[in-house]
């Protein structure tokens, strides 16, 4: 099995998050995930495909979840870190795989575009968010968006290794969507963007501002990503490019749309074009440097749009895309009209080489179609693919050549023309579903291959023949045909289908002697033992419970799974004295409580009925009970234990309910949509009581806990008027807004002491309730608008700070008086679930667990404590805080996907466990390059172990040579490489520590279970010492200026290129310590001087005078 078990004490870097009062941050000492075993599959897309001269082909694009990239019996798994990631994969010309690599982060990117260089290097653009890594091996390449999304450009070679990326953005949304390359590896690019935006990746600056929503972009940049030139196209409306061209002369063609008047010259000049509907076509033309030569407008009443541009060897260009209604597709003042069928029709249209008319064909039928991708063959022949609807005839002549999509969908089409036009065949694949072709090249041998998506089953050979490929969720294939159309080989990329399973674990509590218990749902089939051993649970219904115990190591010591057809859910674990397992939850309608081949049945009376269970401390089915009602339903949300191991259980309920599992009877009836309830049991399930609480407008109970004295504590919220007396006396507390916080305080046997409410006109939520040896209460939740925390005719308010509600943290005595609240602030973008867990130490301080998306300040004083989740994800917080409400400690922990803690645990003052579950990559320890657990499905429930660490001295480092020794306290040493996100070094684990590479290097201290890391320290090797000893003077030069360095070369090379690339001059130096060279003759400006000797490079910026 995959192990996902980690022990940290030995390889834990410290954590950068704050700290004060002396006080040490949690650090990770181990976490496991409850594997299930099914793999999650998203969809992937193929967005681009490209060829070289060996027909291999490469397609690039995006998937979700994990898709496998080889279409043969062997996998070739990849799975997304974020929401998507992007792909760029390679396979021969027969369909084998031969590579496939993805890239990206935490939110989401797309590659949109693909190109070949003449030498095979790929040039790649899209979009992305957040921060992505764009290297696809260990390495790390990581680019930060400004704004919404930004654009990228990024180069690798044939074998799909990362060369450079670079980040074009702004602070609105940005996009790449087709890139085109040179000769000389010079790519261009077109999109769209959106407000300001520097299109120089380097440190200088070249800013292009939108005159409108969204305008066209051109950029072109070096061979290794330089800056060349950026120009902007567009007006007050939204203008898009999507697609660039070439021709043979180095002129650039793009198409795409534009609305209202757009200036298509970007020069102080101006080409202004009009359109006539809701967004016409146009197709532009720009030199090498982007200087306007001309623009066309193809316009119609309706909408068109430009998708793809082609260009032949003598300049022709074909364009194609979608349009309504009827366009003029001749610029001039002649006209050539054309009509389309239904809703969206494909057109083909070809122009000469100054954008006059030649011809314009129309295909379509009643549905929607369109023209995604145009590519020549070497005759010029013209070979299309895109989506259709219904019936379409493909030949534009009199003749008819119709094809008819399956089931009404839309399916893929690939249709092949003459120079004028004129129909030479066509082929249609598809399946129940939507399907579509986005790419489409020709090889040298003229045959034609494609890319797109498609979902179900699809039959791509459009012959009589048979070649079906099968989908998971929603796959991208890669197809080829030959000259004539006739089918050769398909494949798919993907091949997952979406098993929404997911695993989460509810409650967790600790015993005695520190063994740790969690309860919890999963679904499928789930290993819970976290070593090489497995321990698997296959769920029986929709939702199963389980049940888990492991050691203080988080050492696996059993489960149990309990389950029936349909769904159970569990809401709290507690432990005796024993060490004997209480847990409670609802369920429906029967389910078998004894995990062993023995059987014990309950049956829910009606809808969801409440259960008790007990196990004993090696999870041997002890006893179960039910509650409900035939006319009602039930939830309970929590459950205490006093020290006589009697059971209370508060929750909610509707209608009618027996509350007395036995023979005998005790119905309470509800008194409106739902009423709160408090129940006690004793340590065999027996009934004691019930009492209920409510109003008209229905309440929520969510905690439960008892003082020393068996004193019994609830908090959650309610609306409208509610009597907290379950006696016939009346205690009416009345709401200020939607939703208010109360906190109830009842003696041993439910009956009423005192009730509180807080709040204000918006929602405020308590989700949970503590008590200190004081009998002292601390609450935890949210609020949405100004609330008042002082329950008595004083006042204490609270405004929430940004958008969302507010977390809060808030203190009453014994008597429910108000001591203290605090807010804690969302600052950007952010907003708070509602705190699931809180836990209090020996001292007193406070500990609260949740979820939160965005930034927060964790700190309710004036000074700041900022947590920032994971892109767009939502993340995970454990704050501590004093018996004051001072912030002490905190920390985030979280990745790409949706995370969250649902119970926290306190034991011995220091130890924190916590559970919940976690999507994708989780990061459970930022700092440390081995803090990260993956599902193979949509989430999987986590059990982790903090220590709370008080400060561990900072270790030193001493270099002598190549020597680094740890000077500091003795412990645990482990060297890390800096340069690889603190990947530890295998088998670098004593005071001193001599690299194999060079590099920069730290070493971790761990005391205690403790860590505390070093600054990096460099290490050079004799070569680089020598390559930092290179100078080149005089900068700036009128002419003449040296290259020397410190001892003298083996062999090294000097290259001179000027700002375009162009190399200027060259020299080879053999055992030299100086090189002169001049640039008489050459032109004032910037030049770039590069020596390289081995693998060792060193380039200087010149000025020429």
């Amino acid at each position: 099995m995959r192990t996902y078990y980690l022990l940290l004490v030995s390889v834990l870097s410290i954590v950068s998050t704050y700290t004060s009062n002396a006080q040490g941050n949690p650090q990770l000492q181990w976490v496991f995930n409850a594997v299930n075993t099914a793999v999650w599959g998203g969809g992937s897309y193929g967005s681009s495909i490209a060829v070289d001269a060996l027909g291999n082909r490469y397609v690039a694009g995006s998937f979700q979840g994990t898709a496998d990239f080889d279409p043969s019996d062997a996998t070739a798994n990849l799975t997304s870190v974020g929401s998507t990631d992007a792909f760029i994969a390679k396979y021969d010309s027969n369909g084998n795989y031969l590579w496939a690599k993805a890239f990206g982060g935490a939110s989401g990117e797309s590659v949109n575009s693909i190109a070949l260089s003449s030498i095979g290097e790929l040039y790649v653009t899209g979009y992305f968010y957040d921060t992505a890594d764009f290297d696809p091996s260990v390495a790390k390449a990581k680019l930060t968006s400004v704004g919404d999304g930004d654009i990228f450009i990024a180069k690798y070679d044939s074998s799909g290794n990362y060369l450079w990326a670079k980040a074009m953005g702004g602070p609105g949304y940005d996009q790449g969507d087709s890139v085109a390359v040179n000769s000389s590896g010079e790519a261009y690019i077109t999109g769209y963007f959106v407000d300001t935006v520097d299109f120089d990746p380097s440190a200088a600056t070249a800013n292009l501002i939108s005159a409108g929503q969204a305008d066209i972009f051109i950029a072109k940049y070096s061979s290794s990503g330089s800056y060349i030139w950026a120009k902007r196209i567009g007006g007050t409306e939204n203008d898009v490019g999507n697609s660039i061209a070439l021709n043979s002369s180095g002129q650039v063609l793009i198409t795409g749309y534009f609305q209202n008047t757009v200036d298509f010259d970007p020069s102080s000049a101006t080409a202004n074009l009009t359109s006539a509907g809701s967004g016409d076509i146009f197709i532009a033309k720009y030199d090498g440097n982007g200087n306007y030569l001309w623009a066309n407008a193809v316009r119609g009443t309706g909408y068109e749009q430009g998708d793809a541009i082609a260009v032949n060897s003598i300049g022709e260009i074909y364009v194609t895309g979608l349009f309504q209604n009827t366009v003029d597709f001749n610029p001039s003042a002649a006209t050539a009209n054309l009509t389309s069928a239904g809703m969206e029709d494909i057109f083909i249209a070809k122009y000469d080489s100054n954008g006059s008319y030649l011809w314009a064909k129309a295909m379509g039928g009643p549905g929607s179609d369109r023209g995604e991708s145009l590519a020549l063959n070497g005759s010029g022949e013209v070979h299309v693919t895109g989506s259709f609807q219904g019936t379409v005839d493909f030949d534009p002549s009199a003749a008819v050549a119709n094809f008819t999509s399956v089931d009404s969908s839309r399916d893929i089409f690939i249709a092949k023309y003459g120079t004028n036009g004129t129909y030479l065949w066509a082929g249609a694949m598809g399946g129940m579903y939507d399907e579509g072709g986005s790419s489409l090249v020709v090889d040298n041998s003229g045959r034609v291959s494609a890319t797109g998506y498609f979902v179900g089953t699809v039959d791509f050979d459009p012959s009589p023949g048979t070649a079906n490929l099968t989908s998971g969720q929603g796959d991208c294939f890669v197809l080829a045909y030959t000259s004539s159309g006739s089918y050769n080989n398909a494949l798919a990329i993907g091949g997952y289908s979406v098993y929404n399973f997911h695993g989460e674990g509810k409650s967790v509590a600790t015993d005695a002697f520190g063994n740790v218990y969690v309860a919890g749902t999963f679904q499928g089939t789930v290993d819970f033992d976290p070593s090489a051993s497995t321990a698997y649970w296959t769920s029986a219904g929709i939702d199963d419970i389980f049940i888990a115990k492991y050691d203080s190591s988080g050492n696996y010591l059993w489960s149990k799974a309990i389950g029936g057809t349909s769904h159970e859910n569990v809401a709290s674990l507690v432990v005796n004295s024993s060490g004997e397992v209480y847990i409670t939850g609802y369920f429906s309608p029967i389910v078998d409580f004894d995990p062993s081949p023995a059987v014990a049945n309950l049956n829910s009376s009606g809808g969801m009925d409440i259960f008790i269970a007990k196990y004993d401390s090696n999870g041997n089915y002890i006893w179960a009970k039910a509650i409900g009602g035939p006319d009602g339903d039930t939830g309970v949300y929590s459950m205490a234990i006093n020290n006589s191991g009697e059971l209370y259980i508060t929750g909610i309920f509707i209608g009618n309910i027996d509350f007395d599992p036995s023979g005998a009877v005790v119905f309470l009836p509800a008194h409106s949509v739902s009423d709160t309830f408090i129940a006690k049991y004793d340590s065999n399930g027996n009934y004691l009581w019930v009492k209920g609480i409510g109003g008209p407008e229905g309440d929520i109970v969510a905690s439960i806990t008892l003082n020393s004295s068996g004193q019994v504590y609830i908090t959650g919220y309610f609306a409208d008027t509610s009597d907290f007396d379950p006696s016939p006396n009346v205690a009416n507390l009345t709401s200020a807004g939607n939703f208010d916080i109360f906190l109830a305080k009842y003696d041993s046997n439910g009956n009423y002491l005192w009730a509180k409410a807080m709040g204000g006109t918006g929602y405020d939520i308590c989700d949970a309730v503590v008590v200190n040896s004081s009998g002292e209460a601390y609450i935890t939740g949210t609020f949405s608008a100004t609330a008042d925390f002082n329950p008595s005719t004083a006042t204490a308010t609270l405004t929430p700070v940004g958008g969302g509600g507010n977390l809060f943290i808030a203190k009453y005595d014994n008597n429910g008086n108000y001591i203290w609240a605090k807010a804690i602030e969302v600052i950007k973008n952010a907003f708070f679930e509602t705190p699931s867990s809180l836990a209090l130490n020996n001292n007193g301080d406070m500990y609260i667990a949740g979820m939160f998306q965005g930034t927060g300040d964790f700190d309710p004083s004036a000074a700041t404590v900022n947590f920032t989740s994971v892109g767009r994800s939502r993340d995970i917080f454990i704050a501590k805080y004093s018996n004051s409400g001072n912030f002490l400690l905190g920390k985030s922990i979280g990745g790409a996907g949706y995370d969250n803690v649902k119970s926290l645990v306190m034991r011995n003052n220091d130890q924190m466990y916590v559970t919940g579950s976690f999507q994708n990559t989780c990061d459970f320890e930022p700092s440390n390059a081995s803090g990260s657990l993956t599902t193979l499905n949509s989430g999987d429930m986590f059990l982790a172990k903090y220590l709370e660490c008080n400060a561990v001295t900072t270790p030193t480092i001493t270099l002598i040579g190549t020597t680094l020794t740890a000077n500091g306290q003795a412990g645990n040493y482990q060297w890390v490489d800096c340069s690889n996100g603190n990947e530890p070094v295998p088998g670098a684990i004593g005071p001193s520590f001599t690299p194999a590479v060079p590099g920069n290097y730290a070493v971790i201290l761990t005391v205690g279970g403790c860590a505390s890391i070093s600054a990096c320290q460099t290490v050079l090797s004799i070569h680089e010492e020598e390559m930092a000893s290179i100078v080149l003077y005089p900068n700036p030069t009128t002419g003449n200026f040296t290259v020397s360095w410190a001892d003298a070369l083996e062999s090294a090379e000097i290259v001179v290129t000027d700002i375009m690339g162009k190399t200027i001059k060259t020299m080879l130096c053999q055992g030299q310590q100086e090189a002169r060279l001049s640039l008489d003759g050459a032109a004032k400006g910037i030049y770039f001087v590069r020596l390289q000797s081995g693998q060792k490079t060193k380039q200087f910026k010149l000025v020429k005078k």
